[in-house]
Parts: C-alpha cells; sequence; structure tokens
C-alpha cells in the first residue's frame, strides 16, 4: 500500500506531500506552490494504484479492475474498438468480434472478407458503422450486418465516427471526407490541404453539427471543424511535427483529446488546442467519456485525466491483463474502457465479473419434476448474462445441450431418464466473457416408475402434477434423495463381447450382452487424452446380445487420423442409475 504522505515521482524521487521532503533545501518553499500541480497528479495516481474507482450512481459496488485479456479476433490485429454500452461491443481487424448482450460472435458469412480499419458505436443503441481497407461500410443493427456499401470506389476507409444512428463521417487514404445521412452516403468531399500536409487521418464527433477531423504533415498537425453543413480549416497547426495522431476523440463541442504516434497528447476546447504534452515515449491510444479520458501505450502502460490537461502518473496492468502491444482502446463510460492489441487479444476495464457464489441446481431428477436454476452472484451489475441447459452422461461428462431452454426451470422429460442434467451460465461485460459456469448436475434421472414414487403416473411430485394426476398428492414415501436411484431406475451394466472393428468413417461397433435377470438401458462414452470423442445410448433386452454403433465426433476422427489409424481410447459403460465399468482398448481401422 502506498503511504499518503510518501509518493515517488516517475524519475524515482521520493517527495514527502506536505513538506516536500527530498527536494533542494534551500528551493523547498518557494518551490511548493508550484509544485502542487505535480503532487495533485501523483495523488491522482497513487489512488488509481489504489484501485479508488467507484461506479457512477452504484453505491457498494465492486472497484472496476483490468480483466485478463482474451483472444477475439484469432491471433490477428485489432484496429479498432467500439462501445455503444457496457453490454455491446465491436472489436475489427481481419474479422469482427461482436458481444452484443451474450456469448461473442464473428460475421458469418463475412459481409466483406477483407481487413477491417476501423468501428463506432452509437451509445446507448444496438447500431455500428465498420469500415474497410477497400472503401466498404457496412452497418451491425441488433444481431444484424448489413450488406457493404461501396462508399469511395477503393481507397482504405480510415477512420469513422458516428454520433447518432443517422449520421456518420468517414475519411479515406485520398484526403476525402464522406458524410452518411439517414441510410445514403454523401459523394466526397476533398479538404483542401496546404503545401506539407498529408492525407486526413483522424475524425471524431460530438454531435451531428460538431465533428473534428485532422490531417498530419512536416509542418504538424492540421484540422478542420464541421458546423453541421460546411467543414471550415484552420489555418494553424498544432501538435508533434514527427508523430501522426492516433486517437481523436470527442464529448462535446468544447471538449477534444488528440494523442499520438509519440506519446503526446494534447486537448482542444472548441476554439484552439492546449499546448502539447508529452505523457509516454511510446505510441499511446485513448478514448474519452465526457472529460475523463484513458490512454495506453505499448508497454500497457494506463494513462487517466479528467480534465484533457492533468494526468495521472502510469499504471502498468500487463502482469494483469497479459495484453500485447495495445492498438485500440473505447471508454464508453468513466469507468469502463476496452483496450485491444496487435495479436488479437482483448482486455475489459469493469467491475470484476467473478461470482461471489457459483449457480446451483436444486429439484428431484425424476421424470415430469422441475428443476430450478439460482443464478451466479455476480458483483457486476451491468453484465450480460446467458443461460442454457445440457444433458450428460456422467455428472461432468459426454453433456450436449438441450435446444431450446434457456429458463431457471427446466421439466423433465423421457429423454432425460439415465442422464444428469445441469444448467450453465455465461456472464460478460465489454468484450471480456466468463463461461460457461456450470451447476451441480442432478441425476440419474429416473422414470418414476416404482409404485408411490413422486412424479409417477397419477402423482403430482415436486413441480407439478405427474401425468394422469389429479393435482392431489396422494400419500407417498418422501422423495428419494438425487445421490440414491429408485429401485425400477437401476440398471445392470452390459458386457463387453468379443472383439471392437472401427471402420474408416469413424464408427466404432460393439458387441454388448445384458445379463439375465434386468433389462440393460445406458449410455456409451469413448474418451480419448481426457476428451469425448463418441457417445450414444443403447437399449440391451434381458439376456440378450446386440451390437451398437458410436460415431465418432470431429475430433475422434482426427485423432484417429493423426495417430494413424490407431488410438488408444476407453469405453465407459454407465447404466441408468447403476455403477459405470471402463474398458481400455484401442481402435484400430483395417485397411
Amino acid at each position: 500500500m502506498i503511504h499518503p504522505t510518501c509518493l515517488t515521482s516517475k524519475h524515482g524521487q521520493v517527495l514527502d506531500v506536505w513538506g516536500l521532503r527530498g527536494m533542494p533545501g534551500a528551493a523547498r518553499i518557494p518551490r511548493m506552490l508550484v509544485s502542487m500541480r505535480s503532487v495533485h497528479r501523483l495523488l491522482i495516481g497513487a489512488l488509481a494504484v489504489m484501485g479508488v474507482l467507484v461506479l457512477a450512481g452504484s453505491a457498494g459496488a465492486a472497484n472496476p479492475a483490468w480483466q485478463a485479456a482474451s483472444d477475439v479476433t484469432g491471433g490477428t490485429q485489432l484496429n479498432g474498438v467500439s462501445c455503444a454500452s457496457a453490454t455491446l461491443c465491436l472489436g475489427v481487424g481481419a474479422s469482427v468480434a461482436v458481444e452484443d448482450g451474450g456469448p461473442r460472435l464473428t460475421a458469418s458469412p463475412d459481409p466483406s472478407a477483407t481487413a477491417y480499419t476501423a468501428v463506432s458505436c452509437v451509445s446507448g443503441t444496438r447500431l455500428c458503422m465498420v469500415i474497410d481497407n477497400a472503401g466498404h461500410a457496412f452497418t451491425y443493427n441488433a444481431g444484424t450486418f448489413g450488406s457493404p456499401s461501396d462508399v469511395n470506389g477503393s481507397p482504405t476507409l480510415q477512420s469513422v465516427s458516428c454520433p447518432t444512428s443517422a449520421f456518420c463521417v468517414v475519411t479515406d487514404g485520398d484526403n476525402k471526407v464522406y458524410t452518411y445521412d439517414s441510410g445514403s452516403w454523401s459523394a466526397a468531399l476533398a479538404l483542401t490541404q496546404p503545401s506539407g500536409f498529408s492525407h486526413v487521418t483522424q475524425v471524431a464527433c460530438a454531435t451531428t453539427t460538431s465533428c473534428v477531423e485532422i490531417a498530419f504533415g512536416s509542418a504538424g498537425e492540421r484540422y478542420a471543424t464541421w458546423n453541421g453543413s460546411s467543414w471550415a480549416g484552420h489555418a494553424t497547426p498544432f501538435g508533434s511535427t514527427v508523430n501522426a495522431v492516433v486517437s481523436l476523440s470527442c464529448t462535446s463541442s468544447a471538449f477534444c483529446l488528440a494523442t499520438d504516434g509519440g506519446g503526446n497528447a494534447t486537448r482542444y476546447d472548441g476554439n484552439s488546442w492546449a499546448s502539447t504534452q508529452s505523457i509516454s515515449s511510446q505510441a499511446l491510444r485513448s478514448s474519452c467519456s465526457g472529460t475523463t479520458c484513458r490512454a495506453i501505450d505499448q508497454s500497457d502502460n494506463v494513462f487517466t485525466t479528467t480534465d484533457g490537461v492533468n494526468w495521472t502518473a502510469p499504471v502498468n496492468i500487463h502482469a494483469i491483463t497479459r495484453l500485447g502491444a495495445p492498438s485500440a482502446i473505447a471508454c464508453p463510460s468513466s469507468t469502463l474502457c476496452v483496450a485491444g492489441d496487435t495479436v488479437g487479444r482483448a482486455s475489459t476495464l469493469a467491475a470484476p465479473l467473478t461470482p461471489g457464489a457459483a449457480p446451483s441446481l436444486a429439484g428431484t431428477p425424476i421424470l415430469g419434476q422441475a428443476l430450478t436454476a439460482t443464478p451466479a452472484d455476480v458483483p457486476n451489475t451491468q453484465a450480460w448474462r446467458t443461460r442454457d441447459w445440457v444433458r450428460c452422461s456422467q455428472p461432468a461428462d459426454g453433456c450436449t445441450a438441450i435446444a431450446g431452454v434457456t429458463g431457471t426451470s427446466y421439466t423433465l422429460s423421457a429423454v432425460d431418464v439415465g442422464t444428469y442434467v445441469a444448467a450453465r451460465e455465461t456472464i460478460g461485460i465489454g468484450l471480456t466473457q466468463q463461461g460457461p459456469l456450470s451447476t451441480n448436475a442432478l441425476g440419474p434421472v429416473s422414470d418414476g416408475s416404482t409404485a408411490g414414487t413422486p412424479g409417477g403416473a397419477g402423482g403430482s411430485g415436486a413441480g407439478g402434477s405427474g401425468a394422469g394426476g389429479s393435482g392431489v398428492a396422494p400419500s407417498v414415501p418422501a422423495a428419494t434423495p438425487a445421490s440414491t436411484p429408485t429401485a425400477a431406475a437401476t440398471s445392470k451394466a452390459p458386457k463387453l463381447d468379443g472383439s471392437v472393428s472401427t471402420s474408416a468413417d469413424g464408427t466404432v461397433t460393439l458387441t454388448l450382452s445384458c445379463p439375465s435377470g434386468a433389462r440393460c438401458v445406458g449410455r456409451i462414452t469413448i474418451t480419448a487424452i481426457r476428451k469425448t470423442v463418441g457417445s450414444t445410448r443403447y437399449t440391451i433386452a434381458d439376456g440378450k446380445k446386440t451390437k451398437v454403433k458410436v460415431k465418432l465426433n470431429a475430433g475422434g476422427r482426427k485423432l484417429l487420423k493423426h495417430k494413424h489409424n490407431k488410438l488408444a481410447v476407453s469405453v465407459k459403460l454407465t447404466p441408468a442409475g447403476g455403477h459405470a465399468t471402463s474398458h481400455h482398448l484401442t481402435l484400430k481401422v483395417k485397411r
């Protein structure tokens, strides 16, 4: 913990906040007043390190923190990130990654099939505009990807900003600006630049009548402003003469922040640009919400300002996030940001997603009964969450999704008999997600055929009346605990007889025999290298023998081919309500 009266400057000098200890004695008192601004910056930095950041409007909420990064674009650079809210963010590079109130998705088919250069999402909506390096633009709107529009013929589109759903501005690599108005793109408007200035590099709009564009040249940066009907160029250069602006964020007509490839930052107040400040020695990406801005350099150092001028000391987040060289950042609020890097990973600054209590499942695993899922206790109230249900051959093995079931309750059906049932949750915020987080599994599910078993024919059972029942519970014994299956649900394990054959298409044929005195009902699960590679159910009459075919899944077939058609596996025979038996075999494809 950092002591409130003892801080270290970025040059390693120890400062006493109240006495400025460590400074030359003769200069201590005269320099005290002029040093208070530096001390103020250090205090803000110390508070950031100590995590004193509170979610706006949510008293007692968990403090935001950077989350471990995850791959969102398959290892390719994120060229742009934008978030309309805590639950809708897009990251673009070689592909488009979307999180919109649920698990991450990508455009399929790819709308443009080329590299994407930037994206802008409209605050508080579910609409974003994506641009690419071949002159195309298309929308993402509430789960639907629009068709690409040819904006400029072919030059790379470089920057996009959409303050509303009906209005966007785009710049290209040929010194031209285009506006999108209620579904239509304007003709190109060439911005006249004097000698020594190259093409437009960045554009940002606070409203439909307030935009700023920046062009870079050997004399520094030039800018133009949009008033809703025309662009006005400004002659006075500002900023660095050797590094182009890489991020431009405008949140009002009186506040913009520009950061460049040399680690410099400059604020615009609606009339002029302030003096350039050197924040880092590396490229600095930034984003603002109101007048609160965060900037990140290529070593994962994060800097924060609440006015565009006074910056905190850097906080390095690499140990937590494992981001590579950051290449994009978006901050939809003062306490939520998403940063992406050159290898396709993204990290989100937000209140933690780790649940205080895992999701859980309650109920009686008998046909016709309702199981109820209790959601995970997530400290982040802004996070989205989704749920699905699975049916498994074992409590945590051989699971397949139960189609169409997403609620907190599920009524057991005949297909569930002999299996285990669980619910799963996925939670997320920004471009970060966790899960699926699984509940405990209940089972094996009994058919309830024993006389007097709750949930059987004529019984009511927990969660609703059984088939043919009156809805009035008869006099029956207490429900059998989930860990003790009813006698009727118990099945003997079959025996594995004779050789096992495997065909070239990955079909495994097993010969099973059921001992006399019981019907054999259950599931076969084949695993290899601790992964399920095939599974199917079996039903064998009392005292009979039968051949059961198991088709290996894609992963199993790939393993079999990789092992030159000779794969060591474990075959588990799991009877309904009985004890499983395992057999270790080698699958061989006969040539």
